[in-house]
């Protein structure tokens, strides 16, 4: 081989191949730390799934229980029985029910005071043991007509059997309604969802609905503190079954049930359980998705709502 030649080699080809030799390590490089980033955002957005639901099923398990004790149900029982033996006594008391003196002066019967006074204690009880926070709105118990056996706190109607809760309740319970926003007494929002339980005797018939406004504050905390650990915005969304936002962790005021379909981006096949996805957005820059798998019996997966690490 002539000098010039291997003058030639020296001095283009072996730069070359140390050139395409680094662009292989850092590319390598590249792709694990995508993959190691990934992982720890898979792992993030179950856990905060999971966490969500441990938290609402600790709440509801409160009320499965309350449902299921002797005396809620022979309190359904009696007033089912009180209002079969007279007709058209439901309609009156629907009637009187708008007039706070002669709701007072209402027979014993139709409304447990014992009843409500316990469910009111209760209500207060969770909020002073969650730091202030309201955490059930309210708790209403019906009996098998749809009037109001026992209630938290007064309430402006009667009857409910006409209202979607109550009929979805009978037919199919456990029935958690959509996510509501409304506003406290100082105007501040607040976003809840109620749940109902169907309430059978102890031979199987119905008898009543317990329905219970719980408040998600709690679920939004979670979402905020998982956006924010490692002392740095995450990026933690969470969205309802109608791809509505119920919280952007971390990043100020959420317009709560605004669209959050931006958020919703399927793989190849279509599914968003599992997925990482990639996509570029109006700047350029490779936006990452990340979702993961509910566990079927999990709330959350019930109510279809997707957690997403962005």
């Amino acid at each position: 081989m002539r000098l010039s030649t291997k003058l030639l080699f020296t001095t283009c080809v072996t730069p070359a191949l140390i050139w395409l030799v680094g662009i292989y390590v850092v590319k390598t490089s590249q792709d694990q730390l995508r993959g190691a980033i990934q992982t720890a955002a898979m792992a993030e957005v179950r856990s905060m799934q999971e966490e969500i639901d441990r938290l609402l099923r600790a709440r509801t398990n409160t009320w499965e229980k309350f449902s299921r004790d002797e005396e809620v149900i022979a309190s359904l029982v009696k007033s089912n029985e009180m209002l079969r033996e007279k007709e058209g006594l439901v309609e009156e008391i629907a009637l009187l029910w708008s007039d706070d003196e002669r709701r007072r002066a209402l027979p014993d019967g139709v409304l447990d005071r014992s009843l409500s006074r316990e469910l009111g204690s209760t209500v207060d009880k969770m909020t002073e043991l969650s730091g202030g926070t309201e955490i059930f709105h309210e708790v209403m118990l019906t009996n098998a007509f749809g009037g109001i056996v026992a209630q938290s706190s007064p309430t402006a109607g009667y009857l409910h059997d006409g209202s979607v809760w109550w009929q979805e309740a009978k037919a199919s319970s456990p029935y958690i309604g959509d996510v509501t926003v409304g506003l406290d007494g100082n105007r501040q929002e607040e976003v809840s969802i109620a749940f109902c339980l169907r309430i059978n005797d102890q031979e199987g018939e119905f008898v009543g609905i317990l329905r219970v406004e719980i408040n998600l504050q709690e679920v939004l905390d979670v979402v905020d503190s998982y956006a924010r650990r490692g002392g740095r915005d995450r990026g933690m969304v969470l969205l309802n079954s109608e791809a509505q936002l119920i919280r952007i962790g971390g990043r100020g005021r959420t317009r709560t049930l605004s669209d959050g379909r931006r958020y919703l981006v399927p793989n190849e096949s279509g599914r968003l359980e599992g997925t990482q996805v990639l996509e570029k957005d109006a700047s350029g820059r490779e936006q990452v998705y990340t979702y993961a798998v509910s566990p079927e019996e999990g709330i959350v997966s019930s109510l279809g709502w997707v957690a997403v690490h962005t």
